[in-house]
């Protein structure tokens, strides 16, 4: 008989997803934890009861009755995460923007000492 038991430990954060695949297991007890998110699927753990997850309050998804947010919203509704996306997108149009800025400032200043006589001559002048 290969028990785990985890109740009473304090224990925090999302439920590993590898205990899924622990073969062989016949009692589970993580009961009385901190742990959050969903509950990992997979066939061994489906097999446990909601018992084996009490005094959770921040766990959901089978065994237990609380859906995640997540199946709340449906697949098509997926709810937006703003954090690093934006900034992402806010940076690669600032650099985006200097370089385009800075191409057209430097081709604008050659190509008018390459094409213009006068801004050649006064530039040769000025390195003189």
């Amino acid at each position: 008989m290969n028990v785990l038991d985890l109740s009473r430990n304090h224990l925090s954060g999302t439920i590993p997803s590898s205990l899924a695949h622990i073969d062989r297991l016949s009692v589970l007890n993580l009961s009385n934890n901190q742990f959050c998110g969903k509950i990992p699927t997979g066939s061994q753990l489906r097999t446990f009861d909601a018992s084996c997850f009490e005094g959770n309050s921040n766990l959901c998804g089978e065994p237990l009755d609380r859906k995640c947010p997540e199946e709340e919203l449906g697949e098509h509704q997926k709810p937006r995460v703003f954090a690093d996306d934006d900034k992402s997108i806010f940076l690669e149009a600032l650099y985006m923007s200097m370089e385009i800025g800075f191409f057209t400032g430097f081709v604008g200043l050659i190509g008018s000492i390459l094409l213009l006589q006068s801004w050649r001559d006064t530039y040769s002048r000025f390195l003189n």
